[in-house]
């Protein structure tokens, strides 16, 4: 009995999402075409979390103010500049730290919806939205369980050698397409132009080592949580380290995140180097790794520098360690 009280919740649920935001599409209808944001007949795909297999939406405690104050923010799902309602504006705003997708002056919101990227000139994905319309930018981050659960979905990975982002996108059930970002985040790509080739990979489960010895330098060169791309001979890990101690940490390189100072591979800050270790750990799908150059489509969410996560250190050690800080998977 409590099973199907449950699956008419969902489907009450679903119902009432399709008639929040105006033009929506059913999932069942496919994805529609993202038009620009000025254009005044956007169409805007929509599904309830129910419809996909992400897992529900889980939704963050919500920062919303109940007044007006910011000269851009959203309340009650209205967006409002220089405390007017803009019920004309449809497009992307960042208001208190968060994105929010702004239909017709009201937030899209609680439930999956695909429209044209962040900052991006054409690419679409298909974004999750909270109750409160902010968009969830780290599913890793939301739990523990989820964590865990997120881990081990269909994934690709991205990386823009143009904007230094690397991003984890998941399987759209709808339309079989990688576009669900489920987190993004500043990397480090080989100083020579070549040196960290573009071309889609797979990700070599085979190969995972949780500290990689550099031996071809004197003195040798240490990473934590190394994964290899494919047959090539670029690895993804963390920043360097003097030794096998992770207290040990070459404080200029982890503060030059978001330029290019490696001969070949993708380095990481430590919270992402494990979760990558641990998905080629995990995870029993394969993983392509899309590796490209792009200035008009910097990522999801748009170019992720070292300010947005940690900014420089002069600590000895790597400021999202998740061996070291505490729950950092939630922060970083």
């Amino acid at each position: 009995m409590n099973k199907k009280i449950r699956t008419f919740a969902f489907l009450l649920a679903a119902c009432l999402l399709l008639t929040t935001a105006s033009p929506v599409l059913p999932m069942s209808e496919g994805p529609s075409t993202v038009v620009e944001a000025a254009s005044k007949t956007e169409t805007i795909t929509s599904s309830s979390s129910s419809e996909l297999s992400a897992g529900a939406i889980v939704n963050p405690d919500s920062s919303a103010q109940a007044e007006v104050t910011d000269s851009k923010q959203v309340v009650d799902l209205v967006y409002y500049k220089n405390g007017q309602a803009q019920t004309d504006y449809t497009g992307w705003v960042k208001a208190g730290g968060s994105l929010y997708y702004i239909n017709k002056g009201k937030a899209l919101a609680n439930g999956y919806y695909a429209v044209k990227g962040y900052d991006c000139k054409s690419r679409a994905y298909t974004y999750a939205f909270a109750k409160d319309g902010r968009v969830i930018t780290n599913f890793y981050g939301l739990s523990k369980k989820y964590y865990n659960m997120y881990l081990k979905k269909k994934l690709q990975f991205e990386i823009n050698l143009s904007s230094h982002t690397f991003t984890i996108l998941m399987k759209d059930p709808r339309t079989g397409q990688y576009t669900i970002p489920l987190k993004s985040f500043v990397c480090a790509t080989s100083r020579h132009y070549n040196g960290t080739p573009t071309g889609t990979y797979r990700l070599n489960k085979g190969f995972h080592l949780r500290w990689f010895i550099y031996r071809r330098s004197n003195p040798y060169h240490y990473y934590q949580w190394a994964v290899k791309v494919g047959n090539t001979n670029i690895l993804i890990h963390s920043n360097m380290y003097y030794t096998t101690n992770n207290r040990r940490l070459v404080k200029k390189y982890y503060n030059l995140f978001g330029h290019n100072i490696t001969t070949h591979c993708i380095r990481v800050q430590a919270v992402n180097a494990k979760m990558i270790y641990q998905i080629a750990c995990k995870n029993k799908y394969p993983i392509k790794v899309r590796i490209y150059r792009s200035e008009d489509n910097p990522g999801p969410f748009g170019e992720i520098t070292l300010n947005d996560t940690t900014g420089k250190t002069n600590k000895n050690y790597d400021p999202t360690d998740p061996n070291i800080v505490k729950n950092s998977y939630q922060i970083y």
